[in-house]
């Protein structure tokens, strides 16, 4: 697999959406913990409970969900349009 990813034009069209669905995921979850760790310090400062630690987690947790959905469709209409060209191309041919 570490070949047919350092060679162009081996892999195919559905492999290669999944690899780039599965960076972004791992690029959303990274960005989800700094969200919490942002929330954390942001409330931290102004709040005096503490409750904040729950929040900032909830917002993490709801931020990687909604996030992971959005990109799933993106993701999804990646491969219907280069899909498509695909198919244009091979009937041109």
């Amino acid at each position: 697999m570490l070949n047919d990813l350092l060679e162009f034009g081996k892999m195919d069209l559905k492999r290669i959406i999944k690899n780039y669905f599965l960076l972004g995921c791992i690029l959303n979850l990274f960005i989800s913990i700094v969200l919490g760790v942002v929330v954390i310090r942001i409330l931290g400062n102004t709040m005096m409970k503490e409750d904040y630690i729950t929040l900032a987690l909830f917002v993490g947790i709801i931020f990687f969900i909604v996030m992971s959905l959005i990109w799933k469709v993106v993701c999804e209409l990646l491969y219907i349009i280069f899909n498509r060209i695909q198919m244009k191309q091979e009937e041109i041919k």
